[in-house]
């Protein structure tokens, strides 16, 4: 493969008059973790909602190995490899565990099969309490089984739009772990988070969105990157592409 995993180019997305996003551009590699960050109303969830095919960008695309998405529907999008963690979960709460997971329309019946035996070693706790009603689980077993069901389509690129928020502190810490135990199990990762250290903790390189513009995009790990990181997010200029 030539060129990023996932590349959007020149995003611009508007409600109505009001612009969401302005000319985003960012890409992620095979296995990265690329996180993100911005403050509340930033652009960061139109920007995973447009990368999904639940809104219409009015200039730009965006490209999964090397094919385009921009146009495709919410199911196309998901059948070529994208799944996607709502924030706030959105489980069905009246449903089992097993059942949620059982909604996943993508795939054979044996390859479902196939991956609910993998979101079961990967949440031990879900497979504990296959039974049991989604509104009866905690917060983090609750975030478990959204991840789990997003991972029932055996997605190559998993969208995860605030996973820690509302969680308790251990399972936040859960949260993360898993996302690096995704990493290694092939899943490329873009994860929207306002949880600024944490989530550098684990990303390959992070993204400073502010009123619909990256203001800043840097190796996670790089010298100064969380005074550089801190900067942009709380509005200071720096240029897209420039280090710590």
């Amino acid at each position: 493969m030539s060129g990023p995993f996932l590349e959007v180019r020149q995003l611009a997305v508007s409600y109505q008059a009001v612009a969401a996003l302005r000319g985003v551009s960012l890409h992620a590699g095979e296995r990265e973790v690329v996180a993100v960050l911005g403050p509340n109303g930033a652009g960061k969830s139109t920007l995973l909602n447009a990368v999904v095919g639940l809104v219409t960008p009015r200039a730009g695309e965006v490209r999964l190995d090397g094919e385009v998405l921009t146009g495709r529907s919410p199911d196309q999008v998901a059948r070529r490899g994208v799944g996607v963690v709502p924030e706030g979960r959105r489980i069905f709460g009246r449903l089992s565990v097993e059942e949620n997971l059982r909604v996943c329309p993508v795939g054979s019946r044996r390859r479902r099969h196939e991956q609910r035996e993998v979101v079961y070693a990967l949440f031990p706790a879900l497979a504990e309490r296959s039974r049991q009603l989604g509104r009866y689980l905690s917060g983090g077993q609750q975030q478990q089984l959204a991840i789990g069901r997003a991972l029932m389509a055996a997605p190559r690129l998993l969208l995860l739009d605030e996973p820690s928020l509302g969680l308790a502190p251990a399972a936040v810490e859960a949260v993360f772990e898993t996302i690096g135990r995704l990493r290694e199990a092939g899943v490329t990762v873009v994860v929207v988070e306002q949880r600024v250290h944490q989530t550098l903790a684990i990303a390959d390189r992070a993204y400073v969105l502010s009123a619909g513009t990256i203001r800043l995009e840097t190796t996670a790990g790089g010298p100064d990157a969380d005074r550089a990181i801190e900067a942009a997010y709380f509005g200071e200029a720096h240029p897209a592409g420039a280090g710590g």
